[in-house]
């Protein structure tokens, strides 16, 4: 999509030179189809470059070939201290062949909205939330067309982000099924929503946080908890309970014995548990298998204690009437924890 923006931009200076592309929010990636894919297919040598030395250790290499064609993509982010310095090639470079890409401008293109503000450009937290998630961000103001023709108030904004950075429409009220597959699959995001929402961005910002904040403390335990608590800690406390609740062993008192502080979320409801691994296996496996992942991780951080105090102490895992519950971690993927040699021995 963006690659594509570029190109279109690219292609009437086929026949030219020299070409100067200004990419001060560093949209471009190298080796990527805009600039290097296209560049190569017209015969052009891209200077990728964000420092004074190394365009001109680049450049001397190629100055003396009468039969090259250059593009200089000038990466200096802008008010930048030291910013690129080039008068001799400015001086060969014809205005036409001057260009500057900006995502304030892509997203004007492709929405015919004029009304994105200049933090799009000017704020490096917003415009990097919003270039990972450009189908999404374009997506949110659809939805926001779509309750209102030519509404655009700071605090729309901020919703478009929002709902860009987490895949949910900000524009209308979650169902109870939406917040809880928002917190299972982009618990990760969360953080990061938190973070930046809570940064002192402005007022509107915080109260666009402030509302899904009401909407997900709504929701059931723990999936209430994420956006006041550390969401990878709320996650963490879900996996164990989950992995505990299915070994048919009281897992509501035994958090903090894993992690002190985990017991404040252990009180999750077993029919929360049930639905959500449903749901999670049905709707993002992948995901239910990086968690399970990491509580792995978690505990063979100190596995003769959170390992040994899981396995042994209660799943019961090294006496032999129990080994037969190996079979029920298959399907929460922990089975290779189960053969950890401190809780064999």
């Amino acid at each position: 999509m963006l690659e594509q923006w570029v190109i279109d931009r690219l292609d009437p200076l086929k026949g030219e030179a020299l070409v100067m592309l200004a990419d001060p929010q560093r949209m471009i990636r190298a080796g990527a189809r805009a600039v290097d894919g296209w560049a190569k297919e017209n015969g052009f040598t891209v200077l990728f470059c964000s420092g004074n030395l190394a365009l001109r250790e680049m450049y001397e290499n190629l100055r003396d070939d009468p039969t090259a064609k250059l593009i200089l993509v000038d990466r200096t982010r802008d008010k930048a201290k030291l910013p690129l310095f080039y008068p001799d090639l400015e001086a060969h470079c014809r205005p036409r062949s001057r260009l500057t890409i900006t995502l304030r401008d892509f997203l004007t293109e492709k929405t015919g909205d004029q009304r994105w503000p200049l933090l799009v450009n000017t704020d490096r937290n917003i415009g990097r939330l919003i270039l990972k998630n450009l189908p999404q961000a374009l997506q949110a103001h659809a939805q926001l067309r779509e309750v209102d023709e030519h509404r655009f108030t700071d605090s729309d904004f901020y919703k478009i982000v929002l709902g860009a950075t987490l895949g949910i429409n900000p524009f209308h009220k979650l169902s109870a099924g939406e917040i809880r597959r928002l917190c299972i699959e982009n618990h990760d995001r969360l953080e990061q929503v938190r973070e930046f929402f809570s940064g002192g961005q402005s007022e509107e910002a915080s109260e666009v946080l402030g509302k899904l904040r009401e909407q997900i403390g709504k929701a059931d335990k723990p999936w209430c908890w994420m956006l006041d608590h550390d969401p990878q800690a709320v996650v963490r406390a879900f996996t164990l309970s989950a992995i505990v609740h299915q070994h048919r062993v009281e897992y509501d008192v035994l958090l903090d014995n894993f992690e002190s502080g985990l017991g404040r979320y252990q009180k999750i409801p077993k029919k929360v548990i049930d639905q959500t691994i449903q749901d999670m296996l049905q709707a993002d496996p992948d995901q239910i298998t990086e968690d399970v992942g990491a509580v792995e991780s978690f505990l063979k951080e100190e596995p003769d204690k959170r390992l040994a105090f899981l396995l042994a102490d209660r799943c019961k895992i090294d006496q032999p009437e129990s080994r037969g519950s190996r079979n029920t971690t298959m399907r929460l993927g922990i089975a290779d924890v189960s053969r950890c040699p401190s809780v064999r021995s």
